[in-house]
């Protein structure tokens, strides 16, 4: 999964600069883009990602209904308010999912595919968050909105912060939780 990860964050970096650079201004929060806008233009970055537009599918999901196959850091119920402004599915069968609201965007990537288990948050499931600088940063770094990444919690967001921890410490992948 790390080689998964490492290789995500990359693509969805590069792809989030291309789309900077097209546009000629920094993408964030502040740049008052709307879901659609952004989704649009982000995902034409990458070649033959097929948009999900709403549907619920095998390897989509519905704006309007909440995933239950996911789950947090620790195996319990998780929060999925982050998972509602679409999502699309790159050609290597990775799942990203665009978050846009309360003075954030987020970009969450589920590395192996929605209909490959584990999927829990800080396994397969990991968040970025797009920066006031348009940079995307990994969920835990300094200056993120969540450092949530706790074996002991029962925490429904429990997991959206690991994704620093999971790409940057050595010892992560073999302290995860059952």
């Amino acid at each position: 999964m790390k080689a998964q990860l490492d290789k995500s964050y990359s693509t969805l970096s590069q792809a989030l600069a291309s789309a900077q650079n097209e546009l000629g201004y920094t993408i964030n929060y502040d740049s008052t883009y709307g879901n659609t806008l952004f989704k649009d233009t982000y995902i034409k970055q990458f070649a033959n990602a097929y948009d999900c537009r709403n549907e619920e599918t095998k390897t989509c999901l519905s704006s309007n209904t909440r995933p239950t196959e996911y789950k947090t850091y620790t195996g319990n119920t998780l929060s999925t308010y982050r998972f509602d402004d679409g999502n699309f599915l790159l050609q290597d069968g990775t799942f990203v999912i665009i978050e846009l609201g309360d003075n954030r965007m987020e970009l969450t990537v589920d590395v192996n595919g929605k209909d490959n288990k584990p999927n829990r948050w800080g396994h397969d499931l990991f968040t970025f968050q797009i920066m006031d600088d348009g940079k995307l940063l990994p969920m835990g770094a300094d200056g993120t909105r969540s450092e949530l990444c706790d074996s002991r919690s029962l925490s429904t967001e429990n997991g959206v912060g690991c994704t620093y921890k999971a790409l940057n410490d050595k010892n992560y992948w073999k302290q995860l939780p059952h």
